[in-house]
């Protein structure tokens, strides 16, 4: 399903011959991630692109954030992550790991299979960890 354009000129730019130019080409790209988020190019491989941008992110909120989530016990007893901005700067840089594991992932080089295997699991072990981090703090993943 295609999301409808909000603007005239992107109907236009999918129109457009990219074979000649490539910088008109980039040009769409840049403009849909400014207009939407993400581009057409973003979605073909949208787990590296989400996996960048999150990594990216914390590693920015960790370098130049100043806040963090607080120490709560809900009524359930469930414990959030971290009572510092210490400790939360150790979990950003976690997260960060984890998605970086993601991209490694994809390019293991290793002669023996085994080892491809294992090392690959442990990778993706990394990666789900950092997944489950951002789902627990989702919500603080702010500056």
């Amino acid at each position: 399903m295609r999301i409808p354009y909000r603007h005239d000129l992107l109907v236009h730019i999918d129109t457009w011959s990219w074979k000649k130019y490539h910088i008109p080409f980039r040009f769409k790209y840049f403009y849909q991630r400014a207009v939407r988020g993400w581009s057409d190019a973003d979605v073909w491989n949208f787990c590296d692109y989400l996996a960048d941008v999150i990594g990216g992110g914390v590693v920015e909120l960790a370098e130049s954030g100043v806040g963090y989530p607080p120490q709560i016990t809900e009524a359930d007893g469930i414990e959030y992550d971290c009572d510092s901005r210490a400790e939360w700067c150790r979990l950003l840089g976690i997260i960060a790991s984890g998605m970086e594991a993601h991209r490694e992932a994809d390019f293991i080089d290793c002669d023996d299979i085994k080892e491809v295997v294992r090392r690959e699991e442990d990778l993706i072990a990394q990666r789900d960890h950092a997944l489950q981090l951002v789902a627990r703090n989702f919500g603080y993943l702010w500056d």
